[in-house]
């Protein structure tokens, strides 16, 4: 993934940034899942998908542990299901 620009001033500061505060793109986000901006812009507009942060009307973030915990609920429900289906 290409440098943040909050990671990059906070070396040159000499503060450390959290994991939590990094901010994804949604190219960044559609790249990962494999889907292109327009059906993830889809998604945000019907309130599906991982969860994100609007900063104005062409600016949206995806917090990276928000979109860890959307990857690992969704897994989750594809494992649960399989089981009681086979179960």
């Amino acid at each position: 993934m290409r440098r943040n620009i909050r990671e990059a001033l906070a070396e040159r500061l000499g503060i450390q940034v959290p994991k939590e505060a990094v901010l994804l793109t949604s190219f960044e986000v559609a790249h990962f899942l494999r889907i292109s901006r327009d059906a993830l812009a889809h998604w945000r507009k019907n309130g599906r998908g991982p969860a994100f942060m609007r900063f104005s009307r062409r600016t949206v973030r995806y917090p990276r542990k928000a979109f860890q915990r959307y990857l690992e609920q969704h897994l989750q429900g594809r494992i649960s299901a399989g089981v009681e289906a086979n179960g």
